[in-house]
């Protein structure tokens, strides 16, 4: 499977969209593993555009998960911490292909976030 990045519409200069998300409140049996995060978080991703490449992921002891997904779009990651009923998430994406923005809030509903904080970086080519 492979993906085509239309960019046609981008501005000039942009590389791409990084979004960056903090999802505080989560239950922690929610986040602890990667065995109950990497099939939702793969999904999502696929689910809002993403073309999955592969998949690299971590369990620590005695918890928390670290999941690092290759997207032909770019790449998309979260690492959570259980004792702090949080997990990050980044998506980065280097076409408008993947809704970032929806897969965000798909990702804040899946593990159940009370919060979420999210930024978003425009990634640019060069001095502007």
């Amino acid at each position: 499977m492979s993906a085509t990045l239309d960019t046609d519409d981008w501005p000039e200069g942009r590389l791409g969209m990084h979004y960056l998300a903090d999802l505080t409140g989560c239950p922690a049996d929610r986040i602890a593993k990667v065995d109950a995060i990497e099939s939702s978080f793969v999904e999502i991703l696929e689910e809002h555009g993403a073309t999955v490449l592969g998949v690299r992921t971590h369990q620590f002891e005695p918890e928390g998960a670290t999941i690092v997904v290759l997207l032909a779009e770019s790449h998309a990651s979260v690492h959570t911490w259980p004792e702090n009923n949080t997990a990050c998430i980044d998506i980065f994406t280097c076409g408008p292909g993947l809704d970032a923005d929806a897969a965000m809030l798909a990702l804040a509903d899946a593990f159940l976030a009370d919060r979420t904080h999210l930024r978003v970086i425009e990634r640019r080519a060069g001095d502007d």
